[in-house]
């Protein structure tokens, strides 16, 4: 296992991505191709970091991957996709004014950032507040992503 992980490390090191960040899909130094749908970059961490988020977040532990997330935004606070992975933590820890806080900072900088509509729809649910939840989903509709491109046969 530490194996494994040690060599998916060493390969996140190695590859280096190309310099624009359009939407269509682009080849990477390693020959994996990156996500098309990704407008814009995720967290400005470390493979390593990011392996520390996902397993908090597998762990039910949202206060630590709330911090490590917060370290990665440090460097950019306009990032929306980090804000809504906040947003969900709050939301799965069961914070909902937090969750609907980190959310609506999302939609400020990305107003078009799906996640974080999408939590916007979980929380209100949860509340019991259908009115809010129909107007997040009618935004959802309207922002909803486009599906991925056929792969290469």
């Amino acid at each position: 296992m530490r194996r494994a992980i040690g060599v998916a490390m060493r390969r996140a090191r190695s590859v280096t991505e190309a310099p624009d960040d359009t939407i269509g899909a682009t080849r990477q130094a390693g020959g994996s191709v990156r996500n098309p749908m990704r407008k814009t970059r995720w967290l400005n961490v470390s493979f390593a970091e990011n392996l520390k988020i996902s397993r908090c977040i597998g762990r039910r532990d949202y206060d630590t991957a709330i911090q490590l997330i917060r370290r990665g935004l440090n460097n950019s606070k306009q990032d929306a996709q980090g804000l809504h992975m906040i947003a969900m933590c709050h939301c799965s820890a069961g914070q909902d004014e937090a969750a609907i806080r980190a959310a609506d900072q999302a939609l400020a900088y990305d107003p078009q950032c799906f996640g974080a509509i999408q939590t916007l729809v979980r929380v209100y649910v949860k509340r019991q507040q259908h009115d809010m939840a129909a107007r997040y989903v009618r935004l959802g509709l309207e922002h909803f992503p486009a599906p991925l491109p056929e792969p290469p046969r």
